[in-house]
């Protein structure tokens, strides 16, 4: 898959830069007519509030006085969007292996181990008043 930039003009839209043009061009040039088609539109990232978070970030982590200890400012960017609930949340329960069995249980946590590693950083907390342990994995900015 292609990414290409379009810019909004006065009759509507256009490719940005020339290799786009040229890979807009020949898209459409291998399509028969009456072909449809999708196209998903979305917002190119706006760079000057980018920078400025991650830098905000990374002045963070390093002026910490916290007694959380952070592995980098990855870590804390992390856990800031789980602690302000930007981030998938669930609870698994605190008998699970029980309850699910020996196979369900491993299959859980499986699926755990492998989102934590596609995500890098998942947070998991007890809950005492559920009976469970409260799993947070945060969500892109983007």
């Amino acid at each position: 898959m292609t990414d290409l930039t379009f810019q909004r003009q006065a009759k509507g839209a256009a490719p940005y830069r020339d290799p786009d043009r040229v890979a807009w061009r020949d898209f459409l040039d291998a399509l028969k007519p009456g072909t449809c088609f999708k196209v998903k539109l979305t917002l190119p990232r706006y760079l000057a509030d980018h920078k400025r978070f991650f830098g905000i970030v990374h002045r963070a982590f390093d002026n910490n006085r916290s007694n959380i200890a952070f592995a980098d400012a990855e870590h804390l960017r992390a856990w800031l969007l789980c602690e302000a609930g930007h981030c998938a949340t669930f609870d698994v329960p605190a008998d699970a292996a029980r309850v699910m069995g020996a196979d369900g249980y491993a299959d859980l946590l499986c699926r755990l181990m492998y989102q934590a590693a596609i995500r890098k950083h998942v947070f998991a907390e007890a809950n005492e008043t559920r009976g469970a342990v409260t799993i947070k994995m945060p969500h892109s900015v983007s």
